[in-house]
């Protein structure tokens, strides 16, 4: 039962739920959601919510962040996740950073990308799907 609760975590309620965790952590939040998630698979909407849930935990471990900016939107094929922070950022990239959400998108044939590493760190995830019918 509680694996499948996990499963059918909607992104509006997880995006919600890391919202409150960054605030209470200090962190000042701004949300730019896009989404209109009636089309999105359950498969996609809790994967996204589960990544999601893992880099706000990351900025909060270790980012020592004060700002937070999260983009959810929606192309003709992809769902695509921005997290952005002015925290202290990679002191490098290796190959093992983010696993848990590279892990992820894997399924999916998804990319994470790190479009800028320091001030601000900036990660990106692109997850396919298929429309519901």
């Amino acid at each position: 039962t509680i694996v499948e609760n996990l499963k059918s975590r909607t992104l509006a309620s997880e995006l919600e739920t890391v919202k409150k965790m960054l605030e209470i952590a200090g962190i000042q939040v701004q949300v730019e959601n896009q989404l209109d998630k009636a089309s999105l698979t359950q498969d996609v909407e809790s994967t996204a919510a589960m990544i999601l849930l893992e880099l706000a935990t990351n900025i909060i471990k270790h980012a020592k962040a004060s700002k937070v900016y999260l983009k959810l939107e929606r192309t003709e094929k992809e769902l695509v996740l921005t997290v952005r922070d002015d925290g202290c950022g990679f002191t490098s990239i290796k190959g093992d950073d983010l696993h848990t959400v590279r892990d992820r998108v894997l399924p999916f044939s998804g990319e994470v990308k790190v479009i800028s590493w320091k001030q601000p760190t900036e990660v990106q995830v692109r997850l396919p799907y298929k429309e519901r019918k």
